[in-house]
């Protein structure tokens, strides 16, 4: 008992030690407070305290004054509701003609038949372009239905084939309006006084409309996989009969072939014909044009040497026997 009351003696000066350097430890960190406290007042600084010390009531004031606003305070009847509504409208209007409507390519534009210096101005106002390239040509403007070589390579392609009316209205409104409202008709080919022009589609027997829905729909074009020639009494003349082959996606022989070979012939009808051109197939002109028109080909009704073709089979066919009989000949001698 003695030795444990001499421990507690001993053990008690102790915390009474401890219990008085912590005070003075927070003494000095009040003091030291206090003076930080003092010098920022001085300066006009902001004090960040540390420890237990209490904060000041300022910097809850100011806390509350710069908090970030509330989704009421966005909402607020400051702004009128018709301005916002409109805000809104005017954002989302842009996005919807974007996904609405397709960005139209620049037409690049021709004209056959017709001479007009203020309809290639409102192209190029427009932000169109003028062509003299068939195989470019995208819209081509005419005043009736012709047979020049500018309107059969549009046909072949399926360019759009409009009146002159789509160029003025275009430019009333400020830009390049839909193409099926101005599509050439028959109708636009009563305003003229020639009587032939305006049965064009009865004498040829094709709908022009028609015509270019079925090459537009088209997967390969219509002298796909064709080989043509065209012979120099050909008119049109053979370049120009060579630029709608080309818009048809057929193949040129510019020289005459020795032999078949798959080429057909384009030329006129004739009497005679050279031993080259016998058992090759000649047709007219029209199997071309005709052919576009009616997008389709006839190859019975445009033959032009039906006659040839039998003859020189024959003839080829005679010459053969002939050899075979004297090959044989030859054989029974020889033995």
């Amino acid at each position: 008992m003695k030795r444990n009351a001499v421990k507690q003696e001993v053990t008690s000066p102790n915390k009474n030690i401890v219990q008085s350097e912590s005070t003075i430890s927070v003494k000095i960190e009040n003091v030291e407070n206090n003076e930080n406290i003092r010098k920022s007042q001085r300066n006009g600084k902001k004090t960040f305290l540390s420890g237990n010390s209490p904060k000041p009531e300022t910097r809850k004031r100011r806390s509350t004054q710069t908090a970030p606003p509330s989704d009421q305070s966005i909402s607020s009847p400051v702004v009128p509701n018709h301005l916002i509504f409109s805000a809104k409208r005017i954002k989302s209007k842009p996005n919807v003609q974007l996904s609405l409507r397709p960005r139209r390519i620049k037409p690049k534009v021709m004209f056959t038949g017709v001479v007009d210096e203020l309809g290639e101005k409102i192209v190029s106002d427009l932000g169109g372009h003028m062509t003299d390239d068939v195989l470019e040509c995208t819209h081509l403007i005419t005043d009736k239905i012709r047979r020049t070589v500018k309107f059969m390579c549009a046909v072949v392609r399926g360019a759009y084939i409009l009146n002159c009316d789509w160029l003025k209205d275009s430019k009333k409104q400020w830009r390049f309006l839909p193409e099926e409202d101005y599509e050439l008709r028959e109708d636009h080919n009563n305003s003229t006084s020639s009587s032939t022009s305006t049965s064009l589609e009865d004498q040829f027997n094709f709908n022009l409309h028609e015509s270019l829905e079925i090459a537009r729909s088209r997967s390969l074009p219509l002298f796909h996989d064709l080989r043509l020639h065209v012979m120099k009494s050909v008119l049109p003349p053979p370049n120009e009969m060579y630029q709608i082959i080309l818009c048809g996606g057929g193949e040129v022989v510019k020289r005459m072939p020795g032999s078949d070979a798959g080429v057909i012939i384009i030329g006129v009808e004739a009497k005679k014909r050279t031993k080259k051109q016998l058992g090759l197939r000649i047709m007219s002109k029209e199997f071309i044009l005709t052919g576009i028109l009616q997008q389709k080909l006839d190859y019975k009704k445009f033959l032009l040497n039906q006659d040839d073709i039998t003859t020189s089979t024959s003839y080829n066919n005679s010459c053969g026997t002939r050899a075979t009989r004297g090959a044989r000949a030859r054989k029974t001698l020889m033995k």
